[in-house]
């Protein structure tokens, strides 16, 4: 048992590496300075300069500090990374090294399948292990965000960590995993509530399973779940408070973009569903697909879309008649007794849930089905295990198709090349900077600021002590923050 042990670990160890390897060797498209994609990394990057420097959550639009777009998790899981001196231009590490432990996360979680479904079989179960988390590790939409400031991939590792530990605090309840799992969740809140309150959909069997057993353990599980829940709601509510925003809502969308989020049908709507965005259109073949269609190609691993948007030729589909096969065999099916069918029911309203959510908004992207996508590497992995443990027969087949599905999808990642052509801006210097800094008021009034304001804050260069003595900015550079701001104005 210790010798399948330490396999276990080996395997979870080799699947850490490929991906941060797989993350670090994927080529870029523009300079990790620039923090593209904008506006999303730069404000994570620049909300993060603004707490280590000032103990704020803020951007720095010329003289106007103002609320970012995004919640403040993400930034508070790179603050201490800024703090110990980590350069901004390398923070995209930190989010390959959590997409790395997402991999690993998909993998122990197909596992863990394997475990409920066939019991002591630990080949099996590493099995499991490689075949999802080897996948994850080279999925192009994954390693698309992984090579970037992006907080897709912590959420997705939050969200699935939710679901493992209060899975654990059903089978074995007790105060530390359930305030673990409280504690986690409202991480995922604070990084991207989407994410989090549908959660509430594949959570809500475990409470009622743990509200049921009517041990004191149960009990005071659940009550330490919500305690730690609300540590970090009141922590993530008290740094907004002193950043003068209000506790709720966490993001600034609203703000930034109200011919969007206050307008009904702006965000979501059946005709973005059928015939998608105009103004932010995916195409297939030259002509352009509804959200709809763009979820079910990008899920479900089918051609015609980037390489960025794609989980992969077909994997997605291959994993969900797998899995659809391993469970139809009789005694595996009778395995799913307790908690577990009632998971099963929530992961479905789940599922259905985000194929409604992102079928009808307006902007496509990978990215945002990843917790799907996830759920799809797992069901590969642990359909694919089990069915190949039964014969020679259905090891070879299986085998054959995870050689497919993975070489076909590495195969993607090397393609990056070819991604879009990205618009290059300028990076700030600090002695340009340094040079602005330096003028009089009279100075800078007769003049145009030389920089992005908010790129110069992301890179360190702005610190608030400095800017304490700046009366008079001068003409603002056109950014798409001073743009938005004007609007604002008029």
């Amino acid at each position: 048992m210790a010798r399948s042990g330490l396999g276990l670990w080996a395997v979870g160890a080799a699947v850490f590496l490929l991906a941060l390897g797989v993350r670090e060797l994927r080529p870029h498209t523009q300079p990790a300075a620039l923090l593209g994609p904008r506006p999303d990394s730069l404000e994570y990057v620049a909300g993060a300069q603004a707490i280590v420097q000032d103990g704020r959550y803020f951007l720095q639009v010329g003289p106007d500090a103002v609320r970012p777009r995004y919640p403040p998790g993400f930034s508070l899981l790179l603050a201490p990374a800024l703090a110990v001196g980590v350069p901004p231009p390398a923070l995209w590490r930190v989010t390959a090294f959590y997409g790395a432990a997402l991999a690993v996360l998909v993998g122990v979680v197909a596992a863990g399948v394997v475990r409920h479904l066939r019991p002591g079989h630990p080949g099996t179960q590493a099995a499991a292990l490689a075949l999802a988390g080897g996948l994850w590790a080279v999925t192009p939409a994954a390693v698309a965000v992984g090579r970037a400031v992006l907080s897709d991939e912590p959420a997705t590792l939050f969200w699935l960590l939710t679901l493992v530990l209060a899975l654990r605090a059903v089978r074995a309840p007790t105060v530390g995993i359930g305030a673990a799992c409280g504690v986690v969740w409202a991480l995922t809140l604070a990084i991207r509530p989407v994410v989090a309150v549908p959660a509430g959909l594949v959570l809500a069997p475990l409470g009622f399973a743990l509200l049921r057993d009517r041990a004191g353990a149960a009990r005071r599980t659940l009550l330490a779940a919500a305690g730690g829940a609300a540590a970090v709601v009141a922590g993530v509510i008290a740094l907004l408070l002193h950043s003068g925003l209000p506790a709720w809502p966490w993001d600034g969308y609203q703000f930034w973009l109200p011919e969007r989020h206050g307008v009904p049908g702006g965000v979501w709507s059946l005709d973005y569903a059928l015939r998608g965005d105009p103004h932010v259109p995916r195409l297939v073949d030259g002509a352009p697909i509804g959200s709809l269609e763009f979820v079910a190609r990008a899920a479900l691993g089918l051609p015609g879309l980037a390489t960025y948007d794609s989980a992969g030729p077909f994997w997605p589909t291959a994993g969900l008649v797998l899995l659809a096969l391993a469970l139809g065999h009789g005694a595996t099916r009778r395995k799913l007794a307790g908690p577990v069918r009632g998971l099963a029911w929530g992961l479905a309203l789940w599922v259905v849930f985000q194929v409604g959510l992102y079928g009808g908004y307006f902007f496509c992207s990978a990215r945002f089905l990843l917790p799907l996508l996830a759920l799809f590497a797992v069901a590969f992995g642990a359909g694919a295990a089990v069915i190949g443990s039964r014969s020679r027969v259905a090891l070879v087949a299986v085998g054959l198709v995870a050689l497919g599905a993975s070489g076909a999808t590495a195969y993607q990642v090397h393609q990056f090349e070819s991604l879009r052509p990205r618009r290059v801006f300028e990076v700030p210097s600090a002695v340009v900077v340094e040079s602005w800094l330096a003028r009089s008021d009279a100075e800078r009034a007769g003049m145009r600021v030389p920089f992005d304001p908010v790129h110069a804050q992301a890179l360190g260069l702005l610190p608030p002590r400095r800017l304490e003595a700046i009366r008079e900015w001068g003409e603002l550079p056109d950014t798409v923050h001073v743009r938005r701001l004007r609007r604002r104005a008029n």
